[in-house]
């Protein structure tokens, strides 16, 4: 009645462990940047051992209890976890909102899928030899170390063949029933032995009968192998299968993603001008869009049509109150240049300054930054614009230029036609 009681409590533990499993994966994944499915293969073993470290009954049940708990840890590893991680890794605020954005990028749905096939094709097999442990646990009704399958001694092999050879039991016509073999085996652990001998492929079973196989018994070495290498067939068939299978609905993908990307490109562009608080405008493609539920006070964020998530290029407008006049632009220039070289770090591989003046007439000082990040390669670009006793700061994070050639020509558009609305009532 205990271990029928522990029930619910295993199954949380397994779960637990489950995950525990998934944390190798996981870390190599999002910081080492690669797939190494193989992990994934004692997912499975960790799920089993927490079911087992609660105690929980041991029946039928178990083996499709492991199976459950393991695709539901790789599920919520590869679906939640590591999209979490990788924002974070990317200097991103982790929410809701922001895991709904990255699903919506094909590539990274795509990519994120197709690894979770992989990886769940490696769990199964993991679970295959959790599966058949589990399976000589509940036949034998004690707790084996998978191990202890994989050896066995030359008395062993003697104390299983005179069982069999005392039955006749030596070829398939003449197999018998594993309680007939178990009743002739003369050792105190006579379960696990049968259980050992027959994961091994020692003892072979014919018309739900068992026979001892002496050709495997004298060569263990060469039915390991064989054994080895159809399983090794086997997942790589498998793999190929789905790698080509999501590789062909991925190129479905990209030509639709694509289509749509040369008709944004090379569309007829419309300008808009976009004037804000009364205080500030500009001229924004039409097919730009802001994404409204980024917006501050002061703060605008655009972005593609075609993209909100912002992955190909998000561009930002500002603006502050000053200190500086149109005359202070070199002392101007100076604060920009001392707080910009402040919150430098070691991800910066290239830097540069230019000066601009715009065709409204306002000097502006551009700042082009490159960071090299493996998951998240990006180019910052940064124009100041003084204004009398104001600034403005158009700011463009380029990430992947996947749906407009020069997300930069924009925001420099944006920039040479900027304008500070003035009035009594604006900037003092």
């Amino acid at each position: 009645m205990e271990q029928e009681n522990n029930r619910l409590v295993a199954i949380i533990f397994s779960l637990i462990g489950g995950l525990i499993g998934t944390i190798p994966w996981v870390l190599v994944y999002v910081y080492g940047n690669m797939i190494l499915a193989l992990l994934a293969l004692i997912i499975a073993v960790a799920a089993w051992k927490g079911y087992n470290l609660a105690k929980g009954k041991i029946d039928k049940y178990v083996p499709t209890i492991i199976v459950i708990v393991s695709v539901i840890s790789v599920t919520i590893a590869t679906f939640i976890i590591i999209p979490a991680l990788l924002l974070l890794k990317g200097g991103s605020t982790v929410t809701i909102e922001a895991l709904k954005g990255l699903y919506e990028y094909n590539s990274f749905a795509s990519a994120i899928t197709k690894d979770y096939l992989i990886s769940l094709l490696f769990t199964f097999l993991g679970i295959s030899g959790v599966i058949t442990n589990m399976k000589n646990q509940i036949r034998t009704g004690k707790k084996v170390n998978l191990m202890n399958y994989t050896t066995i001694t030359d008395e062993e092999k003697q104390i299983m063949y005179n069982a069999f050879n005392k039955l006749g039991a030596l070829e398939k016509q003449y197999a018998k029933t594993q309680k007939e073999i178990v009743d002739n085996i003369e050792d105190d652990n006579k379960e696990i032995l049968f259980m050992k001998f027959l994961s091994n492929g020692v003892i072979k079973t014919y018309k739900g009968k068992y026979y001892y196989s002496e050709e495997v018994a004298n060569n263990p070495g060469k039915a390991q192998l064989k054994k080895g290498m159809k399983i090794f067939l086997y997942t790589f068939l498998i793999i190929l299968v789905v790698s080509l299978s999501i590789s062909f609905l991925v190129s479905k993908e990209n030509d639709s993603d694509n289509d749509e990307i040369e008709e944004f490109q090379n569309g007829e562009v419309t300008y808009d001008k976009v004037i804000q608080d009364n205080k500030i405008s500009y001229y924004l493609p039409s097919n730009w869009l802001e994404v409204e539920k980024y917006r501050k006070e002061g703060t605008y964020y655009y972005t593609p049509s075609i993209d909100k998530t912002g992955y190909s290029g998000i561009i930002s407008v500002s603006y502050w109150e000053s200190e500086y006049t149109t005359n202070d632009y070199e002392k101007f220039k100076d604060a920009v240049k001392d707080t910009y070289e402040e919150d430098q770090n070691e991800s910066v591989i290239d830097s540069k300054m230019n000066e601009l003046t715009t065709e409204t007439s306002y000097k502006v000082i551009e700042i082009i930054t490159s960071y090299e990040d493996d998951t998240y390669p990006s180019t910052e670009y940064m124009y100041y614009i003084l204004g009398d006793r104001v600034y403005a700061l158009v700011y463009l994070t380029d990430y992947y230029s996947k749906y407009v050639k020069e997300p930069k020509t924009v925001a420099y558009g944006m920039v040479n036609k900027f304008e500070f609305i003035k009035g009594e009532e604006n900037y003092g």
